[in-house]
């Protein structure tokens, strides 16, 4: 019986990698970025990445995505994400948590503050925000599943406008707090330059933490190696992500899956 167990272990393994080996095979031209964005346990105002991105691309509709994992907070709304515009400073904003441990989100004054569910803490979850000015629609989705859907009276999305990644903004490229500080880690950010329908958030989540967007690089805003590159504030750091395990298959498309090969990951490369 021991023997049989160990025999389907094995071969429930062999079929595991022979489907990611082909996988990678099939998409081995696209880059997938590995980085994560690590904001530490000690909330602080100073922890930040502040951008200048051209938005004028996404002012009637847009779409903000991202894999989120946080640490918690006692005290304030933890906001991951803001955009703000010399008009409206509260614009957009994503929130990881409050003390009730509720992602949410803001979309100027129409919708001040959703709140969506609990979350828990030290998982992935991932986070969409999706609005067009032709729907009116302003949706919150978390781990591919609608949370929040609202209307939305607002027209334009504003230009000129400053992004934070780890805090909120009370004035255009400043203001952060404390208690509005992110802790935790953010991986594969993307902003789109259109509204994502349902299905093409439930695939992303579906496809997982690892997985590379299927959109055309024309639909792009803001791309999450645009994010890597600007400059981070405080301590926030650049750090290998739980993905990187998995790029050492590439070395290995085109090879028969063998059981010596499964031992060879198994023993080097699988933690």
């Amino acid at each position: 019986k021991q023997w049989y167990q160990r025999r389907v272990r094995g071969l429930r393994t062999m079929m595991l990698l022979l489907c990611v080996v082909v996988m990678l095979s099939t998409t081995a031209s696209v880059t997938v970025e590995f980085t994560k964005l690590v904001f530490p346990s000690e909330f602080s105002s100073t922890n930040y990445v502040l951008m200048e991105p051209d938005f004028s691309g996404a002012q009637e509709e847009i779409s903000i995505c991202a894999w989120v994992k946080s640490l918690g907070g006692t005290k304030g709304n933890k906001f991951w994400l803001s955009y703000a515009t010399s008009v409206k400073v509260d614009t957009i904003g994503m929130r990881s948590e409050n003390s009730r441990m509720s992602p949410g989100f803001f979309f100027g004054n129409d919708l001040p503050a959703s709140s969506a569910g609990t979350i828990q803490q030290n998982k992935w979850i991932h986070q969409c925000f999706t609005w067009s000015r032709e729907s009116s629609l302003v949706q919150f989705y978390i781990d591919g599943e609608v949370v929040s859907s609202e209307e939305s009276t607002k027209t334009t999305l504003g230009l000129g406008g400053k992004l934070a990644i780890g805090n909120d903004q009370d004035t255009l490229g400043g203001g952060f707090s404390t208690n509005n500080a992110f802790a935790g880690e953010i991986f594969n950010l993307n902003v789109v330059k259109r509204r994502l329908s349902d299905r093409d958030v439930k695939d992303m989540f579906l496809l997982g933490l690892c997985a590379s967007n299927n959109f055309h690089t024309s639909e792009y805003a803001l791309t999450w190696a645009d994010i890597l590159v600007s400059p981070r504030n405080g301590n926030v750091k650049k750090m290998e992500s739980e993905c990187r395990k998995w790029e050492v298959l590439y070395d290995f498309v085109d090879q028969t899956i063998t059981y010596e090969l499964i031992k060879h990951l198994t023993k080097y490369h699988v933690a």
